[in-house]
């Protein structure tokens, strides 16, 4: 069984699809990051950097602030670890918080990873001011200089716009779509306006779509275009439209 259906508002999608981080941008990790503690490690032709104690880097659109990081030059890795936290602003103007206990960033090929011993928390504030939407799981991973993306292990999201559960869930930035895999994954969407429809559907497979808007993925319209939600297999729920007549001004 298929089911189809248009969906507004996925606002909740990490602070790594973005593109490259602000924070790892800059070539001589000393030049950018503040610590309490910095030291250069030299062995063998390699060369690490370490920072430790209230580390943190504020840029023009990206914060991070750790325990303890590390930058190897060989490799162009950074790793972070303890209270990890990422914040960062989207050319959309909406700000994205992820929280972790350790993670780590390819400078080279762009990838990844953020995870959580209890779990990863992620945050997005529109920037009109409205409410925030949030997701957790145990782990965030991203490839291809952050276009894509998964979420993995208990995954949920929830806010006024979509609630969702399931194992994992897979973004793809460029296509604008979230795939909700894993444990009969569950979607519910919330009324986010007068007017607008509500309804939940679970399903083996659920693909939420939210195409980018034309020349920046992170310009997404505020509830202005309309989006699908397509159920694979064994696909159940209800949707509710309201009438138009209810929608009609009274006189």
């Amino acid at each position: 069984m298929k089911l189809s259906a248009p969906l507004r508002g996925l606002l909740w999608i990490p602070i790594v699809f973005g593109g490259r981080p602000s924070w790892a941008a800059e070539p001589a990790a000393g030049a950018v990051v503040h610590s309490e503690v910095w030291r250069v490690s030299r062995k063998k032709g390699r060369e690490i950097e370490y920072f430790k104690g209230h580390v943190r880097y504020e840029g023009a659109d990206a914060k991070l602030s750790a325990d303890e990081a590390s930058y190897d030059h060989a490799d162009q890795r950074w790793k972070a670890a303890g209270r990890v936290r990422l914040r960062r602003v989207l050319s959309s103007g909406d700000i994205v918080d992820a929280r972790g206990d350790r993670g780590s960033y390819s400078q080279e090929t762009g990838s990844g990873r953020l995870n959580s011993q209890s779990e990863v928390i992620i945050k997005r504030t529109p920037r009109d001011g409205t409410a925030p939407d949030f997701a957790s799981g145990k782990a965030l991973s991203w490839r291809k200089m952050g276009q894509e993306g998964t979420l993995s292990g208990g995954v949920r999201a929830w806010g006024p716009r979509l609630k969702a559960w399931a194992h994992s869930a897979d973004y793809d930035r460029a296509k604008g779509s979230l795939t909700l895999n894993g444990g009969r994954p569950v979607a519910e969407k919330t009324p986010w306006k007068p007017g607008d429809w509500r309804g939940a559907v679970k399903a083996d497979r659920i693909v939420a779509t939210q195409p980018p808007e034309a020349g920046s993925a992170d310009r997404q319209p505020q509830g202005a275009s309309w989006k699908r939600l397509d159920a694979d297999g064994r696909a159940v729920g209800w949707i509710f439209f309201p009438s138009t007549k209810e929608l009609a001004p009274r006189r």
